[in-house]
């Protein structure tokens, strides 16, 4: 077990690529990504529908662990014939990552299929929590907007259609007016 949590530990090391790409200063690292994503997914669940509260958190909390292992691939063009095998290898990888990751972890079972359950979209909770996934991109890019003076307009964009939840899409939209504002 001690293996395991000082691997969890490593995701502090993990930088998130979009930021590098966009040379962010200081950019932000896996835990702090997991943990927004998280604490959006505790405090917005009563308001999402009928939401398993529960599983929504701990899906939160693994959705990107496969990226110790395989980094945090972006891949561009994502919905053309190449960008989709490259989309699904990708998804081949990180899966044989969450199984290595969680090997000998008692209720290993039960976070791999959150995560085959987050990836596959199927579910509410899985909908949700890339909607989630995506607000806390742009709130991060918010964030460096107003303390970097940079434009990151490219990542309201690539999360707009993903977001379709009323509430979800209130903050989004809440969200863009005051980028209008801060952006001038």
């Amino acid at each position: 077990m001690l293996i395991f949590f000082l691997k969890v530990g490593e995701l502090k090391e993990v930088l998130r690529t979009g930021w590098i790409n966009k040379n962010v200063k200081d950019p932000e690292n896996l835990t702090e990504h997991h943990f927004q994503v998280a604490f959006l997914a505790m405090v917005l669940a009563d308001k999402l529908g009928d939401v398993d509260k529960n599983k929504l958190i701990k899906m939160a909390l693994i959705h990107d662990m496969s990226e110790l292992i395989t980094g945090d691939e972006v891949i561009i063009n994502r919905w053309s014939k190449k960008g989709i095998k490259q989309v699904e290898e990708k998804h081949k990888r990180e899966r044989e990552a969450m199984t290595k990751i969680f090997k000998g972890i008692s209720n290993s079972e039960e976070y791999i299929s959150l995560f085959d359950e987050f990836m596959d979209r199927k579910t509410l909770e899985a909908r949700i929590l890339k909607e989630l996934d995506m607000l806390q991109m742009c709130l991060q890019a918010f964030e460096y907007e107003n303390k970097q003076n940079i434009n990151l307009g490219d990542f309201y964009k690539y999360s707009d259609p993903y977001i379709k939840n009323v509430e979800i899409r209130k903050m989004f939209n809440e969200l863009l007016k005051n980028r209008e504002i801060v952006v001038k």
